[in-house]
């Protein structure tokens, strides 16, 4: 599987340095505008640059390899963090983690969040990764490892397709056997692993999943 990070420019946990040090060297990673300044202040490199840069730092750009850089203007019809997923689209990328896509603004964080879907459609798995959350789109079968539940308290499957979703999930403290949950419905929030893999079968519609701490 294609992987990629792209880091945004919200709110990053300095923790995940680490996780871009240990990344392997088929792992394609993108800097997007103030997430540019994470790869330069950490002395990385990353394999894509990419955003209007209204929001990094002055001093940073000369130091951006103008080679690795797309420069978009600041008016434009697209986020920056979107224009970034359209290049892993184009770069034949099947899974990314993106890093700095929420924040204090609610508008940033609700518009990426309401952008896995659509990249999802186009074959693209977005998770959106932040200190204390976790999120991806899911439509099938998919079971999540224990290694990757045991780092989160809750787990919340919430309906993002208008007719709601029928979904089945096991390895929960309550567990869901073919369930019709409603658009805007709350009754899969708040759920907890048993710290064992949980298997989630969304058999009709389209779920956002969080993977979430307090």
């Amino acid at each position: 599987m294609k992987r990629g990070i792209v880091v945004a420019g919200g709110s990053v946990d300095p923790k995940f340095i680490e996780v871009l040090k240990a990344r392997g060297p088929e792992v394609i990673t993108i800097g997007v505008d103030r997430g540019i300044s994470l790869f330069l202040k950490a002395g990385l490199e990353a394999d894509h640059y990419l955003g209007d840069l209204d929001s990094i730092d002055p001093e940073d750009i000369p130091a951006i390899p103008a080679e690795r850089l797309q420069k978009f203007p600041a008016e434009k019809n697209a986020s920056d963090l979107e224009l970034a997923l359209a290049l892993c689209v184009e770069l034949d990328l099947e899974e990314v983690a993106v890093y700095g896509a929420t924040g204090t603004r609610w508008d940033h964080s609700f518009s990426n969040l309401m952008m896995l879907k659509r990249f999802y459609d186009l074959g693209l798995r977005v998770i959106l990764v932040n200190e204390k959350n976790r999120a991806m789109v899911l439509s099938s079968h998919q079971i999540i490892p224990k290694e990757v539940v045991e780092n989160y308290r809750y787990l919340s499957i919430l309906p993002i397709s208008m007719e709601g979703i029928l979904v089945s999930e096991v390895g929960v403290k309550y567990p869901l056997n073919h369930e019709h949950l409603q658009f805007g419905q709350t009754r899969g929030v708040s759920n907890e692993s048993l710290g064992e893999d949980v298997e989630i079968d969304v058999i009709e519609g389209v779920a956002l999943l969080i993977l979430s701490n307090d």
